[in-house]
């Protein structure tokens, strides 16, 4: 899982708002005021969420259950398009080959570094075929309903305020917001 600690630390763009790693949904934090004990525990978010057929299933989705391995960043666009969904930047992306770290040795996203925090560089290398994206078109049907490949529910999210910090988040191996869909 991928954390921010440092309150301030900022993102560049929607992209690296959510980070995605072991099931988990992390906000970064910002510099927001001065004293933080007055923030809620917890916030509540509508969100969609889809189950994807595998692509070895029949009907399946290419994307889906076919890559693993080392984590790949890049994929998206900073920025999400007109109809607020990301907007593919490179099909392969970026391996990360080692970690980068905060201060106290743990995994940052790569785009979060910044050695005045005392951060430590970790490296990057081309992203392989063994992981990525199939194409931009089958990337668009994420973030549609596509029958027979994959079925959504909306859902109220709660995200889950970290002690001491400005920051919330969702970890699905701690809260379960649906059994299946």
């Amino acid at each position: 899982m991928y954390h921010n600690h440092a309150t301030h630390r900022h993102t560049r763009g929607f992209a690296a708002l959510l980070a995605f790693a072991a099931g988990a949904i992390a906000t970064p934090s910002f510099a927001l005021a001065a004293d933080d004990d007055n923030l809620p525990e917890s916030i509540k978010i509508d969100a969609v969420i889809r189950d994807f057929k595998a692509y070895n299933q029949s009907g399946g989705h290419p994307d889906f259950q076919r890559y693993s391995g080392s984590t790949t960043i890049g994929l998206v666009q900073e920025y999400l398009g007109e109809d607020m969904v990301p907007i593919v930047k490179d099909l392969r992306g970026q391996r990360i080959s080692s970690e980068y770290r905060d201060s106290q040795g743990r995994n940052i996203n790569p785009i979060l570094f910044n050695p005045e925090l005392g951060d430590r560089q970790g490296s990057l290398s081309s992203g392989s075929s063994s992981n990525g994206l199939t194409s931009e078109s089958d990337f668009a049907k994420w973030y549609k309903d596509v029958p027979g490949v994959n079925v959504s529910k909306s859902i109220e999210l709660t995200l889950y305020r970290v002690a001491g910090t400005n920051r919330y988040v969702f970890d699905s191996n701690v809260h379960e917001p649906y059994k299946s869909i």
